[in-house]
């Protein structure tokens, strides 16, 4: 009988993981996309400053703009397409851990029903 509690247990704890690793995967999936959209934008603004040519650039920071050279910004704007790219990479490296982590469990809990049938027979 405790074994069966044992396992009920388990089951529990299991499902809590799945549905707490469902949620964390699709959070994980919804910072992808805006990543992956902000880097599409840094792009897209990077190569209209290269169509402008070597002009005064203005760069909005807060209320207030900084004159700037538009090499500076396409600089800027190319920095920030890499770092959302690197943050859409890191997402899909935490989705593969909580997945692998679950696979982990289930097959803890499969060993655990097995070990309970064994001592049963």
């Amino acid at each position: 009988m405790a074994g069966d509690e044992e396992l009920r247990q388990a089951f529990r704890e299991l499902a809590t993981k799945v549905a707490e690793t469902k949620q964390r995967i699709a959070q994980g999936e919804v910072k992808k996309q805006n990543a992956l959209r902000n880097e599409k934008s840094s792009r897209l603004a990077a190569s209209q400053l290269k169509e402008l040519g070597d002009r005064p650039t203005y760069h909005g920071v807060g209320r207030m703009f900084i004159l700037t050279s538009s090499t500076s910004e396409i600089e800027r704007h190319n920095k920030e397409a890499d770092e959302f790219k690197q943050a859409a990479g890191a997402v899909d490296m935490q989705r593969e851990f909580l997945e692998k982590s679950v696979e982990e469990s289930e097959r803890n809990l499969r060993e655990m029903v097995e070990q309970k049938r064994s001592n049963d027979a």
